[in-house]
Order: C-alpha cells, then sequence, then structure tokens
C-alpha cells in the first residue's frame, strides 16, 4: 500500500452514469466518509450516482432503485458533506447533469427535468408527456438540446433553451432500451438489449436530426445483462456487460463506427468458480484508463471474496492493471460501486457505507478517495484482487433500423414538491486525510464575535476572512450526536471592520497542520 499523502491533484473527470465528459476540477488526498443518519425516524440518504459539480465539489444522487426516498447530496471537493435535500418520497434519479453555471438538473424518470441552484432549491420543473411511452434515459448535447431516450426505443428532442419539444422518431426493431449518450461529434448513441435468441446487445448511432447513421448487434454467448457504455477521448466506444451465473463479464473496444478493435472475458485467476463481476459503470480517461465499477460476482460470505465492491482498470488495449475490493469496517461488504470519477491521479467513488459505532442503524452512502492504483487509506486498507483477461469471439452485425415520426410529445406540469431539507444526517470522516469544512456562521454581539460551525475544526485551528487571519479563534468542541465542530472568530471592533454590512466576505478555517478548507462565502 501506499501511505497516505496529500497531493494536489489535476482531474480530468469521466461524469454521470454511461454518460462521460471531461472536465477539470481538483481532488485531493485520500480519505473515507459515511453519512447516515443520527436517529431512527431520520431519512437516510442512499445515492448513487456522483459528478463534479461547477458550485464546487460534488453532487450524489439516488437512489438506484424506487424503494427509497430520493435524495441529492452536496460535499466540498474533500468529501465534507454540505446538505442533503429531498424531493420525493420514493423513486430513482437516472440522471444528473451539471449546468456549469452553479446549477444542476436531475432526471427523474417517466420524463421529468427538474433544475436546482447550488442550495439544492428548485429552480424550475417540467415533464413531458410522449404518446409513445415513458422515458428511460436522458442526455444533453454538445449544443445544449435534451434527447429522451424512452420505451420501445423512441428518441425525444427537446429544446435546451425553450424546453419545448422538437420531435419525437420511433426506432423499429426496438430492443429493451438501457441507455443514451452524447458523442463528441454532436450525434446520439443508444444502448438496448434484445430480449430474443441469441442474446445480444444493440448499439444505434443517430445524428442531432435522428437519422441512423450505423446499427450494430453484438452477439455470441448468452451475455447481455444491464450492459453499459463510455466513451473514449478520441470517440471510440467502451461496451461491457455480463450473463449472470453463466459466463465471465466481457469488455469491448469499438472503433467511432461500432466496430469491434477487441474484445476480451475478465476472469480472477485465483478464484476460478467465482461468478462473472457485475460491472455497474465505466469510466475513461484522457489517459486511455478505463476503470470499470462494480461488484464481484457470486454472493457475499463464501470462501473467496464474492459480492464485495470492486474497481478495476485497464489500459487501453484492454490489458489489465490492477484490481481493488473496498469491504471493510465502513463500506458494506456486498455493495456495488456504484459510479466513479476517474482523473490522472486518483478516483473518487461512491458505494454503500455504514459505520459499526452506530450499528445497527441503516446503512447509509460512503465516498472514497483513493490513489491510482486504487489503494485506500492504510486505516481502511483495500485489497488487491488478480485479474487476467482472455479473447473471446462475439460478433458485430449490422442490422436494419427503421425510424419513422411520432407525434404527441407534450409538456405538462409535474408535482414535485419543493426541496425538502433532510436533517439528522451525520458525516463521519472514518479514515484519511483531515480537511475543515464551514457549513455555517452567525455573529455574536457584546462582544462582537463570529460563531462557526462545521466539520472537523480542531483545537488550535484558525480562522481566515478573505484570507487574512482573525485576532483570536476558540475551538468550542464537537457535538456528540451529529459530530459537527464549533469554533468562534473574535476580535471585536477590528473583526466588525473585517465583515463590512452587507458586503459578501470569504471565511475559512486553518487547521493546524496546514490543511485549509474550501471558503464559505458570508455577508453580514
Amino acid at each position: 500500500m501506499v501511505p497516505a499523502t496529500k497531493t494536489i491533484i489535476r482531474v480530468m473527470v469521466c461524469i454521470t452514469l454511461l454518460f462521460v465528459g471531461l472536465q477539470h476540477i481538483e481532488a485531493q488526498e485520500r480519505w473515507l466518509h459515511v453519512y447516515h443518519q443520527t436517529a431512527k425516524k431520520a431519512t437516510s440518504p442512499f445515492t448513487s450516482l456522483l459528478i463534479p459539480f461547477s458550485g464546487g465539489g460534488y453532487l450524489s444522487a439516488g437512489p438506484p432503485v424506487g424503494i427509497h426516498p430520493v435524495c441529492i447530496l452536496r460535499t466540498d471537493v474533500h468529501g465534507n458533506l454540505l446538505w442533503v435535500k429531498q424531493y420525493a418520497k420514493n423513486g430513482y434519479i437516472w440522471r444528473l447533469l451539471d449546468n456549469g453555471d452553479g446549477t444542476f438538473t436531475f432526471y427523474i424518470p417517466s420524463a421529468m427535468l427538474i433544475t436546482a441552484n447550488a442550495d439544492g432549491e428548485i429552480l424550475s420543473k417540467v415533464g413531458y408527456a410522449f404518446s409513445y411511452g415513458g422515458g428511460t434515459d436522458v442526455t444533453r448535447s454538445s449544443d445544449g438540446d435534451y434527447y429522451f431516450l424512452n420505451q420501445n426505443l423512441s428518441l425525444a428532442k427537446v429544446d435546451g433553451k425553450t424546453l419545448a419539444p422538437i420531435w419525437l422518431i420511433e426506432y423499429d426493431p426496438a430492443p429493451t432500451p438501457y441507455a443514451i449518450q452524447a458523442t463528441p461529434d454532436g450525434g446520439i448513441v443508444m444502448l438496448g438489449s434484445l430480449n430474443a435468441t441469441p442474446n445480444g446487445t444493440e448499439l444505434i448511432k443517430v445524428d442531432s436530426d435522428a437519422n441512423v447513421e450505423w446499427a450494430h448487434r453484438y452477439e455470441g454467448p448468452p451475455y447481455g445483462n444491464q450492459p453499459v457504455l463510455a466513451s473514449m477521448p478520441d470517440g471510440s466506444l467502451v461496451l461491457a456487460y455480463y450473463a449472470e451465473n453463466c459466463c465471465p463479464s466481457v469488455v469491448m473496444h469499438l472503433d467511432p463506427s461500432g466496430d469491434i478493435l477487441w474484445q476480451e472475458e475478465l476472469t480472477f485467476p485465483d478464484y476460478p468458480t467465482m461468478g462473472p463481476a457485475t460491472i455497474q459503470t465505466i469510466r475513461t480517461c484522457q489517459d486511455g484508463t478505463i476503470l470499470l465499477s462494480g461488484l464481484t460476482g457470486g454472493m457475499a460470505g463464501g470462501q473467496y471474496p464474492s459480492g464485495w465492491p470492486m474497481l478495476e482498470a485497464l489500459d487501453s488495449s484492454g490489458t489489465p492493471l490492477w484490481c481493488q475490493l473496498y469491504g471493510n469496517q465502513a463500506i458494506t461488504p456486498d455493495s456495488s460501486i456504484y459510479s466513479t470519477l476517474a482523473s490522472q491521479d486518483g478516483y473518487v467513488f461512491i458505494s454503500q457505507g455504514r459505520d459499526e459505532s452506530q450499528w445497527p442503524m441503516p446503512y447509509g452512502v460512503s465516498l472514497s478517495s483513493v490513489d491510482l492504483s486504487g489503494n485506500a487509506p492504510d486505516a481502511c486498507a483495500s485489497q488487491t484482487l488478480a485479474v487476467a483477461a482472455r479473447p473471446t469471439s462475439l460478433s458485430a452485425l449490422d442490422c436494419p433500423i427503421t425510424p419513422r415520426s411520432w407525434p404527441g410529445t407534450t409538456r405538462i406540469l409535474i408535482d414535485v414538491h419543493q426541496a425538502k431539507d433532510v436533517t439528522g444526517i451525520r458525516d463521519d470522516l472514518i479514515c484519511g486525510d483531515v480537511f475543515p469544512a464551514v457549513l455555517n456562521a452567525k455573529v455574536l454581539q457584546d462582544p462582537f464575535r463570529l460563531k462557526l460551525t462545521g466539520w472537523n475544526f480542531q483545537d488550535g485551528s484558525v480562522g481566515l476572512i478573505n484570507g487574512v487571519q482573525v485576532a483570536s479563534s476558540t475551538f468550542k468542541g464537537t457535538d456528540s450526536k451529529t459530530s459537527q465542530t464549533r469554533m468562534v472568530l473574535g476580535g471585536g471592533a477590528a473583526l466588525k471592520a473585517m465583515l463590512p454590512k452587507g458586503q459578501a466576505v470569504t471565511v475559512t478555517i486553518q487547521n493546524p497542520d496546514g490543511n485549509t478548507s474550501a471558503g464559505f462565502s458570508f455577508t453580514r
């Protein structure tokens, strides 16, 4: 294992489930946070999507299935929890998109688009009624328009500015639709799976006007369970899927026309009888590295590490680089890694989490930052698993796809409640590098002071306003229930002068080891 170090990481990020875009964020250090409820009646966040946020830090949304409250949580870049919002009692968020201006949009099937600000408050909400089935997935093209993939493989285009429907096209024959993503050339790739014999997966590439450019069916052994797709920086594609309790997982590299460049089955030579890995997401990096996340095959609790959260890396030719497992005291061993952000210097991923000290409270969410070899902080050590690749022989067949216009897409009002603050959520830093975070600030009088609440303040931490250290900083301890910490900044008239009335200032906290919080904007 590589010892924990504080490194500045320039991150080229692969964003959201099945949808890849290269963005620049900063991810630092190695750590593991768990966010969970502090009381039995509190809402326990259970999120699965993870993206970098232009407003700072990360956004995570979920759940992955419709049996939990629909929540979005935001953290700073160090994994410190900023807020959790609930938008519905039950349901799921299938797509989470950063808008690049400090706002974000999320998609609730079927066909609801909701935009919120950096505090999670709803700015707009609109729904769409398609005359041919409900929405399955959505993506946004480089020109800002939205494309909805619907049941029975129909595709709808919506203007990104006015949110008005433009057209609805049906494609025939129609595989079961799974996902959609934009391509660098302005087109759209639709991903589906056949419920036929032989089983297979279909990719259909269309241009921005819905004209079919190519359509391929990938056939061979009975693969096709929940295929996942990502694009490489050069416009090529990576496709992966598995056949439960049958055959090893398969990864393919496809050129921009969908033709197979290479294809491999992934096996675990130390455990030849272990079931196939379940691949939840693919992420591709600027250097061509391919990241597969999910969980190892079989049932947890057996004689081998089956059913464990897994992160695996391949090079651009498909050669395995490493595979790490993360079942430990803070990550549920029988849970999947749901989403991963990949960088040149490290990775951040989200999984189902727990804190043994809070047992038997329900599980929450874990957010982890690991190094380039997938190593977790030493106190939450990961386990290396040998992985091998062997050639396989699936075939890419041209398949006829016929588009036809389908009228009747309408925009409708939707009944989505305003965002509800979720309280009683605790952020526990289980291991790794410690960074403070400011959550709120309040002026105290006689004498003039500033009371701060946040995470990971320490005895000896100092406060700064617009980068200038204040006269006095007093650590006031940790709340045993919420794990939040408190500080009071003093200085009387001098402090008051640093906080001009009606003028926004930036408040930061620096811990004794030099680690400094992200800036907190405060206006007196």
